[in-house]
């Protein structure tokens, strides 16, 4: 839902494989693309989840962390922009 509503912000791929070869998923959101870029961009946040067996809260908070920040972007709210 998220990458079909934000194409431009919302980009998925894979970070690697785990030992028994399931895709580890890479969401990244971003305003540039990768190619323009600058190394002066100061604005990085990494965060995981579903790092423990049926604690599916940490997956919940990280897919609605994303559709705030989103959303929020898209509607200009200061903290985003």
């Amino acid at each position: 839902m998220l990458e079909s509503e934000f194409p431009d912000l919302f980009t998925v791929s894979s970070l690697g494989y785990t030992y028994l070869n399931d895709t580890i998923p890479l969401i990244r959101l971003s305003a540039l693309s990768i190619e323009s870029q600058h190394k002066d961009i100061p604005t990085s946040i990494l965060v995981t989840g579903a790092h423990h067996a049926r604690e599916l809260t940490s997956v919940t908070m990280n897919i609605y962390l994303m559709f705030r920040l989103l959303h929020d972007y898209v509607n200009k709210e200061p903290a985003t922009i």
